[in-house]
């Protein structure tokens, strides 16, 4: 089957995905034509086929640009000002007794967008039409959150303060979204009192997409096991719950078109209960199309339907190709329907033993597909993705099966399917804790020599199963490459970067930082009574701290030890106290006291740190950074700064933390 969608698709893609990277109009239109150069040279397509590629690349560039002009600009221009709000509550989070943050869609001083601003609770449920007068400010990263790396690419630049009025309108409210939004709430709560704990936690965020109420330690765990995907609501889910909404509704026998009709609305239903959120979006229209050409005797394509698919949400919302959701969901997509079927189809096996080794050769081609965006995006990735997705995923779609009929909300069968989901779940963190044990089980994806490595291997590995097409060779060139990137990162760990590296994270007159070399590291907590530790857990995850020595606490230990064991991706040994704390990590400290990290020695006192680096003097205070008898004052700095004393280097780094490692 000829797929006419699929050079339009990915070049449509590839113009949004430059331009949301921050590349120039000018430097795109260099990349298309290098591109058009290569297509040429290597006879890929026909001229139609070249053609359709620059036009859809302009296109996209033509597109995005109206976009920001027409939307993005408009609604960042509402910076700092106080607008008047028109709109549909499509969202409630409670905060406080008297206090919630709504998420509301509508015109904000005659711009349609959406935000979030908190305003006091008078009743206020979904649907409802609301007026309020809210102070806005465009969304921005800032050393907490990536708040703009992640509401940007879905279509939210700005948020609210605590609105001065708010009230409800006399409009009819939109009872569809409410009763959709409430059989949510219903459902999440149902599943997470039965199931309880971050097993409850974990099947309600599969079914719902709400990770709330998943601990740091629970999602860390996940994520390290490369079942990250799982519970966010993608492909897999609605596959699932269509597969099984149609096989309820063909039992009617109500005839092929209404069956797939009936299916279709539920299964939107579905994606509305969950978010609409990128890959759910995806799934929901691929769905669509595939459904559609069986009913109409066409011949369906995944890649295809992809391809159509992405051409519509990117046009109706182009800063998604910036959404990591949306990027690992279609490589998964190109994974499982171009490149794993030239693989698989070559198999000789039969029976059980085919279906275990395509579920494996599939999962190990998403790998290794996905392998660029994770290295993007992710801090961490995941060696063992292939054989925890082999080996556990059958258990959470069981579980998320399980969890889906409970839904149905049939109250004799309710509780006992949500009693064995719980032991599906168990079952699923204690293989994915054991399987993770080893510590060459995930690397860090940007610590040292590591992110190299891991880029040629990638380009080697693609090489081979280009020239090849082979399973067998794509098998075996994927194990050896995961079995160089095991070697380098312990050699990495063996024989680390000695040098010492000081990275400040400062919130005003609050500092946490953390001092490290090679995988060993020191937290200091001045002030900032844990506020910074998810931070500083990405931090730790990011350059490939894994030994947190010690953490030194000036205030509030009790409070901050909680938070720390609660956030850190990993905790420290012992924390270093000046006030009676009731936990056996803490070591009450006395006047001075000197700790060593290696050649760093540390002097802590209530007033400061101050650090000797062979020879070199840092002093760390609530509201500056002493270096050699310089001040560099911290309470207004944004950024993270990184100072390297060996070298004589001090510099601002970004919120990826990318110049760390």
């Amino acid at each position: 089957m000829k797929r006419k969608l699929l050079i339009p698709g990915l070049s449509y893609f590839l113009g949004m995905f430059l331009r949301m990277q921050g590349f120039s109009l000018a430097a795109s239109a260099v990349i298309c034509a290098a591109a058009l150069l290569v297509m040429i040279g290597l006879r890929i397509g026909d001229k139609r086929a070249v053609t359709g590629f620059a036009v859809f690349f302009m296109a996209a560039n033509a597109v995005f640009s109206v976009y920001t002009f027409t939307v993005y600009d408009r609604a960042a221009a509402l910076d700092d000002k106080t607008v008047n709000v028109t709109g549909t509550v499509k969202d409630i989070t409670e905060v406080g007794s008297d206090k919630v943050l709504v998420k509301v869609k509508g015109s904000f001083d005659g711009v349609d967008t959406t935000a979030s601003f908190y305003c006091k609770d008078i009743g206020i449920d979904y649907g409802d039409r609301i007026n309020a007068k809210v102070k806005v400010s465009k969304i921005t990263d800032n050393i907490f959150y990536q708040g703009e790396t992640y509401n940007r690419p879905e279509g939210i630049f700005i948020s609210g303060e605590e609105a001065e009025t708010v009230f409800l309108t006399d409009a009819a409210p939109d009872y569809f979204l409410r009763g959709v939004m409430h059989f949510r709430d219903r459902v999440y709560s149902q599943v997470t009192n039965v199931i309880g704990g971050d097993e409850g936690a974990f099947a309600a965020a599969m079914l719902c997409g709400d990770k709330t109420d998943l601990s740091n330690d629970a999602k860390n765990l996940i994520y390290r096991s490369g079942l990250g995907h799982i519970f966010c609501v993608s492909g897999t889910h609605v596959l699932l719950v269509g597969v099984m909404i149609y096989e309820l509704v063909r039992k009617i026998r109500l005839g092929k078109k209404i069956t797939f009709a009936i299916s279709l609305v539920l299964v939107w239903l579905f994606a509305l209960m969950a978010g609409m959120t990128a890959p759910v979006v995806r799934s929901c229209i691929m769905m669509t199309a595939l459904m559609s050409a069986e009913l109409f005797h066409r011949k369906s394509d995944p890649a295809n339907a992809a391809c159509g698919c992405m051409l519509i949400m990117l046009t109706v919302s182009p800063y998604a190709a910036g959404s990591r959701s949306f990027l690992l969901s279609f490589t998964a997509v190109f994974a499982m329907s171009v490149f794993a079927p030239e693989l698989t189809k070559r198999l000789k096996s039969e029976g059980f033993v085919h279906s275990v080794e395509v579920s494996a050769l599939t999962s190990l081609t998403m790998l290794v597909v996905s392998m660029p965006f994770q290295l993007l995006f992710f801090d961490e990735l995941s060696v063992i993705a292939p054989l925890t997705n082999i080996l556990l995923v059958p258990l959470c779609v069981m579980g998320l099966t399980v969890v889906f009929v409970s839904a149905i909300g049939i109250p004799l069968i309710s509780v006992p399917l949500l009693t064995a989901a719980k032991y599906i779940m168990r079952a699923v963190f204690k293989a994915a804790d054991l399987l993770c044990r080893p510590s060459l089980s995930y690397l860090p994806s940007r610590a040292g020599i590591t992110a190299v490595v891991i880029i040629i291997t990638l380009a080697a590995v693609y090489l081979i199963c280009f020239i090849s097409r082979s399973a067998r060779a794509a098998v075996v060139s994927s194990l050896c490459a995961m079995i160089v990137w095991s070697v380098t990162a312990f050699f990495g760990q063996m024989m680390p970067d000695k040098d010492y590296k000081l990275v400040i994270l400062p919130s005003g007159s609050k500092l946490q930082c953390v001092l490290y070399s090679g995988s060993e590291g020191v937290i200091f907590d001045i002030s900032a009574n844990g506020s910074l530790d998810n931070t500083t857990s990405r931090l730790l995850s990011r350059v490939g701290i894994r030994d947190v020595r010690c953490e030194f606490v000036t205030k509030k230990p009790s409070l901050t030890v909680t938070r720390a064991m609660t956030d850190l991706s990993y905790k420290p040994e012992c924390f270093y106290v000046f006030d009676e704390c009731l936990n056996e990590r803490a070591v009450l400290l006395e006047g001075l006291s000197k700790v060593s990290l290696g050649d760093a020695q540390i002097t802590a006192s209530r007033e400061g740190f101050l650090i000797d680096v062979k020879g070199k003097r840092i002093g760390l205070y609530t509201d500056h950074v002493e270096y050699n008898g310089t001040a560099v004052l911290t309470d207004e700095e944004t950024l993270p700064i990184v100072l390297e004393p060996e070298k004589d280097l001090i510099r601002r780094t970004d919120y990826a933390f990318s110049d760390c490692g």
